[in-house]
């Protein structure tokens, strides 16, 4: 079983960006190396000397349309020019050409690529305090669903779905959890009662505005960066369609069974009612979709087996999936 970003295929990227980087007035001599290959593959250019630093982003052949990538862009200059929260900013190309973006050729195709400011910051660990964590983010998702709530997009904004048919369907974007690493019978059997669950909760719970739009869709850890005015916000490529409720899955993502998660969901209330109210509703929904992210995530582990993230985690988190899953379900409503 093989993957998209195999070792050629990951030099052909850097060999591309060196060929476009100066679109965006990165020096000719700048030091280009890997920084994260996920669903996208990002590179960090240095230039020697005084050390100015830029972040880019290959997007993912086939997954991203143009418009979508060019929502994204549009959705992250407008929150820092409104200041809803701290984001590195989309550096425009010299060219201007389509909304900052420019195209690198490879086998695959021609590749859209976005550069980012580079920002200082560490992202957060276990060994930090995650209920203060948890808190800020909690402020995070409400100050991005007030905006979501009274903003107009522009004709042509358009993101992806992330309901249940794409998260966890047969044709879900992420790979069919039931391809999941290591899943045997008697796991199958009880992810699908789980399945089932969410499903029956979901369709209950609907879509309507007031719990369904806009969202960042990943503010796990590996996505903010903390530094001494607090968080900065990165990688909106997963912002989708979702439920607002989503976001507190997205604040757990890979770490749902090493943390204590009805402690945590109390911090990211006691952070997202500062801003924002809930209904009781919307709350009793938030174990439902922690464990419908926990399985979407498994999937992904599963599709993108060759990237480190995937590696690391293998067979065992599907073991984990399987404990959150009969732990959950044990005290479902």
């Amino acid at each position: 079983m093989t993957g998209l970003y195999q070792d050629a295929f990951l030099r052909e990227l850097q060999e591309g960006v060196t060929t476009i980087m100066g679109g965006w007035g990165i020096p000719a001599d700048a030091q280009i190396q890997l920084l994260e290959i996920s669903e996208n593959a990002t590179f960090l250019a240095s230039a020697p000397g005084d050390g100015q630093r830029w972040v880019l982003r290959v997007y993912r052949p086939g997954y991203r349309s143009i418009p979508e990538i060019r929502s994204e862009l549009h959705w992250i200059q407008l929150l820092r020019a409104e200041e809803i929260i701290r984001t590195p900013a989309v550096l425009p190309s010299m060219d201007g050409g389509y909304d900052h973006l420019s195209f690198l050729s490879s086998s695959a195709g021609p590749l859209a690529v976005a550069c980012f400011e580079y920002v200082y910051g560490r992202a957060p660990t276990l060994e930090d305090d995650q209920v203060a964590l948890l808190r800020q983010i909690g402020g995070i998702s409400a100050r991005l669903q007030e905006h979501v709530r009274r903003w107009q997009p522009p004709p042509g904004f358009t993101r992806k779905l992330w309901d249940f048919q794409t998260m966890l369907g047969r044709q879900a974007y992420w790979g069919d959890w039931r391809c999941a690493l290591g899943l045997d019978a008697r796991g199958k059997r009880l992810l699908e009662e789980a399945v089932l669950w969410i499903f029956d909760r979901i369709q209950r719970y609907g879509q309507s505005s007031d719990r369904f739009g806009l969202i960042h869709g990943d503010l796990r850890a590996a996505n903010l960066l903390m530094d001494a005015e607090g968080l900065q916000v990165i990688d909106f490529d997963d912002s989708g369609l979702s439920w607002f409720g989503m976001d507190f899955a997205g604040a757990i993502s890979f770490i749902e069974t090493e943390v204590d998660i009805p402690l945590l969901q109390e911090a990211f209330l006691d952070g997202y009612r500062q801003i924002r109210q809930l209904q009781r509703e919307d709350v009793y929904m938030l174990p439902v979709f922690v464990l419908a992210r926990r399985l979407q995530l498994t999937a992904w582990v599963a599709s993108h087996h060759e990237t480190p993230t995937a590696k690391a985690l293998g067979e065992q988190f599907t073991q984990g999936t399987i404990y959150l899953a009969d732990s959950l379900m044990a005290h479902r409503s």
